[in-house]
C-alpha cells in the first residue's frame, strides 16, 4: 500500500513537531508537502483501481490545503494523572503510550495557546469529576474563542462563515475541521453537479446544513435528511439566519425518510451523500439504485468504505470524476469526492 512506498531521500524534510515519530497522529510531517499531495492521490488511485476496467475516470491531483499546518479547529486531548497533576496529551504510535504535549503544530495556534487555561478549568472541577475525565475536546470558531467539552462550557455554540454564509454548530455536532479548504470543497462539488437553477438537491447526512445551504441558490428546492436531533435544529436555524427559503430538513434515518420524501422531488434530481466513516448502509444503497437520480455525489473520508459502497452502486451508476482533497495535511487521511452518473445517461 501507499504507506509502504519508498520515498527518495531528497523528498524528505525535517519534521516540524518534536513528537513526530512517536505520536500516533501525523504520518507525513517528514515529507515535502507536494509529495504528501501526490501520495494521497496515489492512495485514492490504489483504492479505486478495481473500477478502472469498467469505468472511464481519472483521479485528479489532490487539492491542497491553504494551511498545511495550524489548520485543525478541533482537537481531542487525552487526559492523564501524573503525580497528582493532570496532563494533556496524545496516544503514541503504539496505541498504548501516553505522550504529554504542550502544543500541536496541526492544531489552530489559538487552541495551543489555550491549553494551559483548559487545564486550569479541568483542575478547578470537583475531584470526583476531574479525575474521571479521560478526554477533553477543544474547538474554535471564527470568533477565535475556544470552547471545551467540559461542563462549564455546556450549551455554547460555535460559528463559521463560508462564502458569506454563517453556520452555527455545537460542541457535539459534526462540522469540518479545516476551515481553510472549505470554499474549494464546495466549489468542487458545485463544479461536478453543474446545477442549473432548477430541480431538486437531496442532501443526505446533512448535518448542520453545510452543503444544502451553500448550494441552495442553484436549485428550485433542497431537501436535507439528518438523524441527529440537535444537528437538524441547527440546520433549520442556519437556513433561517442565512435567509434560505427553498430548503427543508427532516430528522430521521436516510433509509426510512428518503423513499417517503422522493415524491416531493422535481427533476432533475441531484443527490449528495456525506456519510460517517463507516459508509452507507446496504438499505441506503438499494434505495439510491432505484431512484431516478441524474447526478450522485459521494463525499468520503474513508477509502475502504468508499470502495465497498462503489462496488454496490456500480450496478446502476458509472464513476465519472474523482477529486481527492487534503483536509488533513501531515496525516494519512484523505477526503474524496466522487461523481456518479446513471449508466447510459
Amino acid at each position: 500500500m501507499t504507506d509502504q512506498l519508498l520515498i527518495p531521500p531528497h523528498e524528505k524534510v525535517k519534521a516540524k513537531c518534536s513528537y513526530f515519530g512517536t505520536c500516533g497522529g501525523c504520518a507525513f510531517q517528514d515529507l515535502d508537502y507536494s509529495v504528501q499531495l501526490e501520495l494521497k492521490k496515489r492512495q485514492v488511485e490504489e483504492a479505486l483501481s478495481i473500477f478502472n476496467f469498467y469505468h472511464s475516470f481519472t483521479v485528479n491531483p489532490t487539492l491542497p490545503s491553504p494551511k498545511p499546518y495550524y489548520y485543525r479547529h478541533m482537537v481531542a486531548m487525552t487526559v492523564k494523572r501524573r503525580q497528582d497533576q493532570l496532563q494533556f496529551g496524545f496516544t503514541g504510535h503504539d496505541r498504548r503510550t501516553f505522550l504529554a504535549i504542550e502544543s500541536c503544530p496541526i492544531a489552530d495556534e489559538r487552541i495551543n495557546q489555550f491549553l494551559p487555561e483548559a487545564l486550569k478549568k479541568l483542575e478547578a472541577m470537583p475531584p470526583e469529576r476531574k479525575f474521571h475525565t479521560s478526554q477533553v475536546v477543544l474547538r474554535i470558531g471564527d470568533d477565535g474563542e475556544v470552547v471545551t467539552s467540559l461542563r462549564i462550557d455546556r450549551g455554547r455554540k460555535l460559528d463559521c462563515k463560508v462564502f458569506e454564509k454563517s453556520f452555527s454548530y455545537s460542541m457535539s455536532s459534526f462540522f469540518q475541521n479545516n476551515f481553510s479548504i472549505l470554499e474549494s470543497f464546495v466549489e468542487t462539488v458545485r463544479s461536478f453537479l453543474k446545477p442549473e437553477y432548477q430541480g431538486t438537491l437531496f442532501d443526505l447526512y446533512s448535518g448542520v446544513g453545510f452543503f444544502g445551504i451553500l448550494l441552495a441558490d442553484s436549485y428550485k428546492q433542497v431537501i436535507g435528511i439528518e438523524e441527529g436531533y440537535e444537528a437538524v435544529q441547527l440546520a433549520v436555524r442556519n437556513a433561517k439566519q442565512n435567509e434560505i427559503n427553498n430548503i427543508s430538513f427532516s430528522e430521521g434515518k436516510v433509509e426510512t425518510l428518503l423513499p417517503e420524501l422522493i415524491s416531493k422531488a422535481v427533476k432533475p434530481l441531484h443527490v449528495i451523500v456525506d456519510p460517517p466513516r463507516v459508509g452507507l448502509k446496504p438499505e441506503v444503497i438499494q434505495c439510491l439504485i432505484k431512484l431516478p437520480i441524474d447526478k450522485l455525489i459521494y463525499v468520503s473520508c474513508e477509502l475502504t468504505a468508499l470502495r465497498r459502497d462503489l462496488e454496490l452502486l456500480q450496478e446502476r451508476f458509472t464513476i465519472t470524476k474523482v477529486q481527492p482533497l487534503d483536509l488533513f495535511p501531515q496525516t494519512k487521511h484523505v477526503e474524496t469526492i466522487v461523481l456518479l452518473q446513471p449508466k447510459n445517461s
